[in-house]
């Protein structure tokens, strides 16, 4: 019996240990993430330039997602691993709403990358069109989809057959019915928008590639094109001084 809680007591504070070393990385990751969004954000509101360019609404809106996000750990997943039930049961429906909060921001964050991608992809690839196609009108329209996007693909999680918790013993978000659907939304956002980031940012590297090349060959060659020019104006000035 005495080995029992003594074993007990053991594992007691190894779970304490862990969960004192999760919350501390956590916690020191999350201000950070806080601190530097703000500053981006910041940054951004200062520099008229930079305020009033399109491309940096997205970069605006990526750091308003973080931040809600990292708000959402601080305020929701940390003292849920620090204090466990004592803050909060496992199925309750705050854990619920707080995940869902999570996820809103986290697929409109997710579809943004995505916007981001096609944006510097427009900007380096078809340079020309770039001012047309993200207008701060159609910016504006993109941002608005994106939020909208997110709010509709985290709606179901308020249903009993999507519900999302986040598992406190087990550090991981989860679904509570196992054998739901909902996981396939959540693969399908994800995977289109890592898909599309690849090809824009594989085309813009290829793209940056061909021109780096370009330049080397120009570079390469200008000297052999500029040495009889040099050669030909060091006769005429040699003539004008035997001239006079």
């Amino acid at each position: 019996m005495d080995n029992m809680t003594k074993e007990s007591e053991a594992d007691l504070k190894s779970d304490t240990f862990g969960d004192s070393l999760v919350v501390t990385v956590w916690a020191i990751a999350s201000i950070y993430g806080i601190v530097t969004n703000l500053m981006v954000l910041l940054a951004i509101t200062r520099h008229r330039a930079i305020r009033h360019s399109a491309s940096y609404w997205i970069m605006a809106s990526l750091a308003v997602c973080d931040i809600v996000m990292l708000f959402v750990c601080l305020l929701h997943v940390i003292p849920a691993t620090l204090w466990h039930q004592r803050f909060m049961e496992i199925a309750n429906f705050r854990n619920i709403i707080g995940m869902f909060i999570y996820n809103v921001f986290w697929y409109s964050g997710v579809v943004q990358l995505a916007a981001m991608a096609i944006n510097r992809f427009v900007s380096i690839i078809y340079p020309m069109t770039y001012k047309r196609v993200f207008s701060k009108q159609n910016t504006v329209l993109v941002l608005a989809f994106c939020y909208l996007l997110g709010l509709g693909v985290s709606i179901p999680a308020l249903l009993p057959c999507c519900y999302t918790i986040y598992h406190h013993y087990l550090y991981v978000t989860m679904y509570v019915t196992e054998d739901t659907m909902y996981f396939l939304v959540d693969v399908l956002v994800n995977s289109l928008s890592l898909l599309t980031m690849s090809i824009c940012y594989g085309a813009i590297l290829i793209k940056v590639r061909r021109s780096h090349q370009t330049t080397r060959q120009y570079m390469a060659a200008t000297p052999r094109r500029i040495q009889p020019m040099a050669t030909s104006y060091l006769c005429v000035k040699v003539d004008l001084l035997c001239l006079h």
